[in-house]
């Protein structure tokens, strides 16, 4: 298994909204979290989001988006 991992929320959000895999959320040494996925066609998932030329729902998104938010927040205050 081959995980993907990214810590930017606009592109985790992208991703979740295109249906890859989310594996859930790794905390590294520095503090940072890292938004780990897993599925075939992620790097060109993520290609498209950076170079501005990947289409989604903006309300699937932006929901995406919110989750994400929200389980990000929940890890902070349960690793801190």
């Amino acid at each position: 298994m081959v995980l993907y991992k990214t810590k930017d929320l606009g592109e985790a959000a992208a991703l979740l909204t295109k249906n890859i895999k989310f594996r859930g959320l790794e905390k590294d040494p520095l503090g940072f979290f890292w938004f780990m996925f897993e599925g075939k066609g992620t790097k060109t998932i993520s290609d498209k989001f950076w170079f501005g030329k990947l289409l989604v729902c903006a309300k699937r998104y932006e929901e995406n988006r919110a989750l994400l938010t929200d389980r990000l927040h929940a890890s902070k205050n349960i690793l801190s």
